[in-house]
């Protein structure tokens, strides 16, 4: 069986493509990387010339104010070690959050060693506002070759998770001044190439960024939520769970026929193809709205996935897919059509125990 889809698939101006790194994020995960340095004596104390990253086990962590952290410093080989070690917190928009406004921002730990071994270092009380910590630090050792290995373990509540948000939301789904920075969203070139195909063949559509509802009935926003490097290569069996959350402004979406596309179907946009997987909004359980509010959230692992025909706009059936494997290239592209306006955009992505 096939239903037809209203001109939801839109066009979007080859003005608003940008390139992925043309404009910085309200905040990404880039922000929330484990990052503690280890200096030895024989190197110039400046962060351009560390010698050397302490291992931090597992991503950023994700908490609530009634977590347990635990962090241990675990040392391989016999030279002292100094400095501190910082646990950052920050709430579900990745905004850096404070563990006492007296004491710092973040809480701080004093780290010195003179052995080999593995040491319990503190027992952290969480912020009420956080959802995520991170470690930081610099240490130092006086070793004239660096042949020690220190690995910092957090452990406890929560998972470890990647997490990445474009747009701005303060408060929930409600900005007054659509054009703001965040607002225009990072694009890859896979987003671009598949925008400007929409452009050229349903003409007369209209383009907004995020926050902006449009003059015309229907709109349409694409961005794409990134990683570094390090965090990509990820396969499906390392992820625990993987959602993607998006606030939409306008009439309820819950129910409608607003589609979103993931990566296959931006690629074969991109490509040319004719038949497109798409998410119908209709589809998504887990949506909630309430006045001009709306907070849909997407299971990677649990897709229901439809079949698009640009040549007629009908619909197959939808059937369930398990999408994680898109993550692969550290990457998630994401193009938004219909009646709504896209106000924010949240991936998260819980990781398994390393």
């Amino acid at each position: 069986m096939h239903r037809r889809v209203g001109s939801g698939l839109v066009v979007i101006w080859s003005l608003s493509c940008l390139f992925l790194t043309s404009v910085p994020r309200m905040s990404a995960a880039i922000g929330l990387d484990n990052d503690v340095a280890i200096d030895y004596g024989n190197c110039p104390q400046h962060p351009k010339y560390r010698c050397l990253s302490a291992k931090v086990v597992g991503a950023p962590r994700s908490v609530s104010n009634s977590s347990k952290v635990d962090i241990t410093v675990e040392i391989a080989g016999g030279v002292p070690l100094t400095g501190s070690l910082e646990v950052a917190a920050y709430d579900d928009q990745l905004q850096e959050v404070c563990f006492s406004l007296e004491t710092g921002c973040r809480a701080s730990f004093p780290v010195a060693f003179r052995r080999t071994g593995r040491f319990p270092l503190a027992q952290i009380q969480i912020p009420n506002e956080a959802t995520i910590i991170a470690v930081k630090g610099h240490l130092e050792s006086s070793a004239a070759q660096p042949p020690i290995l220190v690995t910092i373990i957090v452990g406890g509540d929560g998972e470890p998770v990647l997490a990445d948000r474009i747009g701005d939301l303060t408060p929930f789904g409600a900005n007054p001044h659509p054009g703001n920075r965040a607002d225009i969203p990072v694009r890859s070139v896979e987003v671009m190439r598949a925008l400007d195909r929409l452009e050229r063949e349903l003409a007369g559509k209209q383009v907004v960024e995020l926050d902006e509802i449009g003059a015309r009935m229907h709109v349409a926003a694409g961005w794409t939520h990134a990683f570094r490097d390090s965090d990509a290569d990820l396969r499906p069996d390392e992820v625990s769970t993987s959602t993607l959350r998006l606030f939409l402004s306008g009439d309820d979406a819950c129910g409608s026929y607003d589609v979103a596309l993931l990566d296959q179907g931006v690629n074969r946009i991109a490509d040319g193809q004719r038949s497109v997987p798409v998410i119908l909004f209709g589809d998504i359980q887990e949506c909630s709205g309430g006045g001009f509010r709306t907070l849909l959230t997407v299971n990677l692992k649990a897709v229901p996935v439809r079949m698009l025909s640009l040549d007629d706009l009908s619909l197959s059936e939808p059937h369930e897919r398990d999408l994680t494997g898109n993550l692969a290239d550290g990457k998630l592209n994401v193009i938004v059509s219909g009646h709504h306006a896209v106000d924010y955009s949240a991936l998260d992505i819980a990781l398994k125990e390393p």
